[in-house]
């Protein structure tokens, strides 16, 4: 199985990623799966590990395009609180729900709403 290869999976990993995300069985790996795991990879400069790490905890990035969803969100969270390249792979490996959340609708409200509630300025 091309997925279990690519990120090193178990047989308990690839049972516990299609439970969770079951979607991916219908496509191809070769056309959608390895290609965002392939970008992600770049564009966050993750190590297998981290990858790896990042899909167990939401399969959910293998059913999206990279392109159309997940590196907007990664470049609009960047921007929105200022982080480096490297400090936006360190969120995404300690929260990898990010790469499936939508920006405007679930990860700006609750930063404005964090920020508000913390009396935060945004510079």
């Amino acid at each position: 199985m091309a997925i279990r290869d690519y990120l090193d999976l178990n047989d308990r990993e690839v049972k516990k990623v299609f439970l969770k995300q079951p979607a991916i069985i219908g496509l191809s790996f070769e056309k959608n799966t390895q290609p965002t795991l392939r970008d992600l990879k770049h564009h966050l400069g993750m190590s297998r590990s981290e990858l790896r790490k990042a899909v167990l905890s939401a399969p959910r990035v293998l059913t999206q395009n990279f392109h159309n969803n997940t590196k907007p969100t990664l470049n609009a969270v960047q921007s929105y609180l200022g982080l480096s390249m490297d400090e936006m792979r360190k969120m995404v490996s300690k929260n990898p729900a990010l790469l499936g959340s939508n920006f405007e609708t679930n990860t700006k409200p609750t930063l404005d709403a964090t920020r508000e509630y913390l009396d935060l300025s945004e510079e």
